[in-house]
């Protein structure tokens, strides 16, 4: 993800990635539809909403609503929201808590990774299938760390799996930072 000026116009975005010592680039075309991934919810669900489709009618895929706290505001789509630093030692388990609010779409996921820092990571559970009361829920993990430093973790959540990545849009990015310490 990359955040471009207001004023970017029709300027090219090219992305430049090094990897064993190789160069590889892309072009993208910030003011072509194909590329603008933050929208929350993916181009079926505009298309069936435009013909008339109820909304269980819809197929399609929705970016669910996330925070860190149960009284912290919500936030959906890919800009997401951060919080912390959390503190934590080496070895111990770290709680992780997401607030999930699905707009009342029946199943949704969180998926933790390590985003950055200069140690290993480890999750009590990388993928965590949210149990929904009404249209809210809790997703639960624990991360343990085997370095000290600082370090960020990313949570996606997605709606349907099928769906968030056929229409390569519709899921929420949280970051949590954490500083591990001896």
């Amino acid at each position: 993800m990359v955040t471009v000026p207001e004023d970017i116009g029709d300027r090219r975005v090219i992305w430049t990635l090094q990897n064993n010592g190789e160069t590889y680039s892309t072009p993208g075309h910030v003011t072509a539809p194909e590329y603008l991934l933050d929208d929350r919810e993916a181009p079926a669900r505009h298309q069936a909403f435009l013909s008339g489709a109820t909304q269980g009618d819809v197929i399609g895929s929705y970016a669910p609503e996330i925070r860190f706290g149960p009284a912290e505001p919500g936030v959906r789509g890919i800009r997401g929201v951060r919080t912390g630093p959390l503190t934590t030692r080496v070895g111990e388990p770290l709680a992780l808590s997401v607030w999930v609010d699905s707009g009342g779409r029946p199943e949704n996921w969180l998926y933790w990774m390590q985003y950055s820092g200069s140690g290993d990571v480890t999750f009590s559970e990388e993928e965590v299938e949210v149990a929904l009361t009404g249209n809210e829920g809790i997703g639960r993990a624990t991360a343990t760390f085997n370095e000290p430093g600082d370090y960020v973790l990313l949570v996606q959540a997605i709606e349907n799996l099928h769906n968030s990545f056929e229409y390569h849009c519709c899921w929420t990015n949280g970051w949590v930072e954490v500083t591990v310490t001896n």
